[in-house]
């Protein structure tokens, strides 16, 4: 008798632990299954633009399945969308734990970091996620498309946030490389970037590629990761190469213009870089004096493009303040040169062209009432004056002719003597035919941002665009494909 009672109470055992087991499977089926709807109804809600309700949505979802990452990423997207950057961290955070290899997880804490006025924690945050992991794969197409590497910097790169006329908050990158945007057409080719941090790209192996596009433009910014992928390139000597590390090592203001202001019919402003060191601001003004500069000078900061921190100073006591204001390390000192645009002695003119391949492609010839010319102004001054956009036009059809042969012959020796596959000149044409250079690197923004007001305009950056591919393919080899 006893013998069965102990049967009969196993035999119960195993039942109940059977039907426990049935029945925790079907309440985490069905725990999935109610996830599943609530994320499908707060999708909803979101396409309606009820916001609140498509957060408790997904909230409830968590609640049932606390670690379910779908849930997890559409709470943490939304709530980062709506700029609630506080609420959206720590659903980043707890995703990060549960996908440790994510990218755009690990940008986006990193942005959000930044938002929040934590600058150099976001940068932290995503350098330790790219020394780890620095190839990123971003357009995989079907099999058989080239394979291309793109670096990019760090150094002085971090992901933001960025606003829109909507308010909603972006996650974009800021610095560290040149867009390929308009550049390279992604359809193409399997591409994936290789941000550097440190020495992450020395180590570990490399995914397989074909072509090895280098967008780190600005030496003052990145020259450790500009040497580091020098060294990365001797371990794959024949590996082809479009703007390699040592030719942008060679583009600094101050190179240039020792490179190329003794060319004949080439005007380069004297350009010396300033150390800071131990100095205060009396004594940096003083340090310049003492270099034979003339009231006005330029000053900036090293590394900074459009502008930013750029000065004409006029007086000694005028330079004793930009240094005091600035917290920069190093600064340039740019001998001023005022030259009114010849046609017009009102205005003033500066002209970019691209070299792509050894080719020259005209791309704008700006003129504005200041003499700092920047696009900024384009809306306000050259988009309501006739004639400057008839000079504009005139010189991307016929950019030699507008020039005159020798400031045109001097372009073609400057651009044949900077050793690089992609790179855009800023300058002006003297009233002597002389080439004025300010600015020459590959660091320069190719977009289409003017062409609804100047329409003009669009064939050439066409052409800009259709060269920098036909230069791609070629090193490819598929330029006839």
């Amino acid at each position: 008798m006893a013998d069965t009672e102990i049967q009969t109470n196993g035999d119960e055992r195993d039942e109940l632990a059977k039907l426990r087991k049935e029945a925790s499977a079907r309440i985490s089926e069905l725990t999935r299954e109610l996830v599943t709807v609530l994320r499908e109804l707060g999708k909803q809600f979101e396409e309606r633009g009820s916001l609140p309700k498509a957060k408790e949505c997904y909230r409830r979802a968590l609640k049932h399945f606390p670690g379910h990452a779908p849930a997890l990423l559409d709470l943490a997207r939304l709530l980062k969308k709506d700029n609630q950057l506080e609420e959206a961290l720590p659903v980043y955070q707890r995703l990060a734990k549960l996908r440790p290899d994510d990218e755009t997880v690990a940008k986006a804490i990193a942005s959000i970091m930044v938002g929040l006025g934590h600058e150099n924690e976001g940068r932290e945050s995503l350098m330790d996620y790219y020394r780890r992991l620095p190839w990123s794969a971003h357009h995989v197409n079907p099999p058989g498309r080239p394979q291309v590497m793109i670096t990019r910097a760090f150094d002085n790169a971090y992901y933001m946030i960025g606003r829109k006329t909507d308010a909603k908050a972006q996650t974009r990158m800021r610095g560290g490389h040149f867009s390929t945007r308009y550049l390279l057409d992604y359809g193409h080719y399997e591409t994936f970037t290789a941000t550097i941090v440190d020495d992450n790209i020395l180590r570990g192996p490399t995914p397989e590629h074909a072509l090895l596009l280098n967008t780190i433009a600005d030496v003052d910014l990145d020259a450790e990761d500009l040497r580091t992928l020098a060294t990365f390139l001797e371990r794959h000597p024949d590996m082809p190469v479009i703007n390699r590390p040592e030719g942008i090592l060679q583009t600094g203001r101050d190179e240039n213009y020792r490179n190329f202001d003794p060319i004949d019919g080439v005007r380069f402003p004297r350009t010396e870089r300033l150390e800071r060191g131990s100095s205060n601001a009396p004594e940096l003004a003083e340090q310049v004096e003492s270099r034979g500069f003339v009231y006005p000078v330029i000053l900036r900061e090293t590394g900074s493009q459009t502008g930013d921190s750029l000065a004409r100073i006029g007086t000694h006591e005028d330079m004793v303040e930009y240094f005091a204001a600035s917290d920069a390390d190093s600064f340039y000192v740019i001998e001023f040169i005022i030259c009114p645009f010849p046609e017009n002695e009102s205005f003033y003119n500066k002209k970019r062209i691209y070299c792509i391949d050894g080719q020259i492609f005209p791309v704008s010839s700006h003129i504005d009432k200041i003499w700092n010319v920047h696009g900024f102004n384009r809306p306000e001054v050259m988009a309501k004056t006739p004639w400057m956009m008839a000079h504009e036009e005139a010189f991307l059809k016929d950019p030699r002719q507008i020039m005159g042969d020798k400031a045109w012959n001097s372009l073609t020796e400057v651009t044949h003597g900077i050793g690089l596959d992609f790179f855009g000149i800023d300058f002006m044409v003297t009233d002597d035919g002389s080439l004025l250079i300010f600015e020459m690197n590959a660091a320069m923004r190719h977009s289409f941002k003017h062409v609804p007001l100047f329409p003009y305009m669009k064939p050439y950056l066409e052409a800009v665009s259709a060269a920098f591919e036909r230069m791609v393919a070629t090193r490819l080899g598929v330029a006839d494909q």
